[in-house]
């Protein structure tokens, strides 16, 4: 039994770990999606696509996720909630959160991966999500 509770704190401290590992880090992080929001409309989602890709570090999809999910300012949760941190920017936003599931959860079924997605910005994490299935299976 000690040795169950003793893996569950040493797992629960390396998701921590392993997600944002700071306050600076998340601070950066919402950052470099903020900048995304001066970039051309043409390369937006490709801007939100790449900052990501290089917060999400492999691993553990569902927990980052998760911690997309729960963060006021992206969730619309916050005080000052008129577009969290997107302007008018934020399908586009959550469509790269959908494209980033689709591309790492391969091993997981459809089913348990789009539960990853949530269903702000008109869904677009679900959009992003069937696009980037479809065109890995070219649109069969």
């Amino acid at each position: 039994m000690l040795l169950l509770v003793l893996f569950s704190v040493v797992g629960a401290f390396i998701i921590i770990f392993v997600l944002f590992v700071s306050p600076n880090e998340r601070s950066n992080y919402l950052n470099a999606a903020k900048n995304c929001n001066t970039a051309t409309v043409e390369s937006r989602f490709s801007c939100y696509r790449t900052v990501l890709e290089h917060y999400y570090k492999g691993g553990y999809l569902k927990e980052f996720t998760e911690q997309i999910k729960n963060d006021p300012e992206i969730t619309f949760n916050s005080p000052n909630n008129s577009y969290a941190i997107f302007g008018t920017n934020c399908h586009t936003f959550y469509h790269a959160l959908g494209d980033l599931i689709a591309s790492h959860a391969s091993s997981e079924g459809i089913d348990s991966a789009l539960s990853y997605c949530p269903a702000n910005c008109t869904s677009g994490c679900m959009m992003g999500f069937y696009k980037r299935k479809a065109l890995q299976n070219n649109f069969s």
